[in-house]
């Protein structure tokens, strides 16, 4: 349970925003924003983790305690969370591709107005 309270440290506004992202991006360029958003997001949460990396270690204390270099760790760390959260928003990306179809079809309203 520890694991996916994790994830509660993006925050309300975070998650808005990878939700957000991975919806319009595809709504906007189909079945290719899809991996683009994916892309995007990953690079959102790997830039989000190492800023808290960062921040951990400028404390006076992590130095101390003789911990050794763990980016291997970190990287691992990240490549997992990129890839639970970009599973977690496949949906709402889908979802916003299959609404860039749609709203590239013209309906029947479209037909009609072009019929005369």
């Amino acid at each position: 349970m520890w694991f996916l309270l994790q994830f509660l440290s993006y925050g309300f506004v975070g998650w808005v925003a990878f939700l957000l992202l991975a919806y319009f991006v595809p709504r906007r360029m189909g079945l290719r924003g899809v991996f683009v958003a994916h892309l995007l997001l990953g690079i959102g949460v790997f830039y989000w983790d190492a800023a808290w990396v960062r921040e951990q270690m400028s404390k006076p204390d992590w130095s101390e305690t003789g911990t050794p270099d763990l980016d291997g760790v970190f990287v691992l760390g990240a490549l997992v969370r990129i890839f639970i959260i970009n599973i977690a928003v496949t949906p709402i990306a889908i979802l916003g591709g299959w609404h860039h179809k749609r709203a590239r079809t013209p309906g029947p309203s479209a037909i009609r107005s072009t019929q005369g």
